[in-house]
């Protein structure tokens, strides 16, 4: 989170210098978060169907949903507040889309103790 909230602003600043670093941390943040999602969303299928529904539920949440929010939201923050106003616009829908993602997560269940093979 303090990737999306440091490289957006950065951006603002149109200076080479000051964005790579807050480029760098985001896509640090980004692979960490990556890891761990493929990691739970194996678990979450019993071992039959791991493979096409760990990939469904990856391309679905990050190609779909991910990417139709940030289509709709970006655009509609630029147009209302210019090109280098938009980043509270952009960093307020991550946050709101990270308080979801850690909403959605409780209500994984674990499945630590279950017999996944059938």
């Amino acid at each position: 989170m303090v990737g999306v909230v440091a490289f957006f602003p950065l951006m603002d600043t149109l200076n080479q210098s000051m964005i790579i670093p807050g480029l760098i941390l985001l896509e640090a943040e980004v692979g960490l978060g990556n890891s761990a999602m493929e990691a739970l969303l194996g678990e979450s299928f019993p071992i039959r169907y791991r493979y096409s529904g760990s990939g469904l539920s990856y391309q679905t949440g990050i190609g779909l949903i991910n990417g139709l929010l940030v289509a709709a939201i970006t655009p509609l923050a630029v147009l209302y507040a210019g090109t280098t106003g938009a980043a509270p616009f952009i960093v307020g829908s991550v946050i709101v889309m990270l308080v979801l993602s850690l909403v959605f997560i409780t209500m994984i269940r674990e499945s630590k103790k279950e017999d996944l093979a059938e």
